[in-house]
């Protein structure tokens, strides 16, 4: 994904690059959490504030070994913080912030599903008491929305600007569009 100029990269074995066309250099933005290597990072997505989320799933890079079957989703917010937001996906694989900048839409591969998180965007009838949270590390709800059963299940994604979210399904061999209803 390009963000202020610069083109950010997912690589399973040197975590999140970046690379700066004005000085030709690629640097490595993070590549471990808590001084523990990513299992692969896979996919990576900006909000409307700059914060980066991407997908790590297991077995795909140098972490941990296969035996450990979980995979997450990580924040890397505009002040430089890493944050694990996620980690109860079977295989997180693509990943989109919608243009509404009000959800994060999660391809879980291996559960054939998407999960939609709601960012916390302030006082809600479930949460009346909730403040805003402009970090969007906060979610006010997560529920797995779309199912695409079959052999393959969510890769990469990516939101139009009429909120449609585009989806390639290796099990479809192809993409689909869905609306945001």
């Amino acid at each position: 994904r390009w963000f202020g100029g610069k083109l950010y990269v997912a690589t399973r074995h040197r975590g999140i690059l970046v690379y700066d066309p004005q000085t030709k250099e690629v640097k490595t933005l993070v590549y471990t959490y808590r001084n523990q290597l990513f299992k692969g990072p896979n996919d990576l997505d900006f909000d409307a504030e700059g914060n980066l989320f991407f997908t790590d799933p297991w077995g795909t890079g140098p972490g941990p070994n296969l035996t450990d079957q979980t995979g997450a989703v990580y924040q890397y917010s505009r002040d430089g913080m890493l944050r694990k937001v996620m980690d109860s996906g079977l295989f997180p694989n693509g990943i989109a912030v919608s243009p509404d900048n009000a959800l994060l839409a999660v391809g879980d591969f291996r559960g054939g599903r998407i999960w939609y998180s709601t960012f916390q965007n302030g006082p809600t009838m479930g949460c009346p008491q909730c403040p805003k949270d402009p970090s969007h590390s906060t979610f006010s709800s997560v529920k797995a929305g779309t199912f695409l059963p079959g052999n393959g299940g969510p890769d990469g994604m990516h939101y139009d600007v009429r909120g449609n979210l585009w989806v390639a399904v290796a099990g479809l061999g192809g993409i689909v569009q869905i609306n945001p209803r």
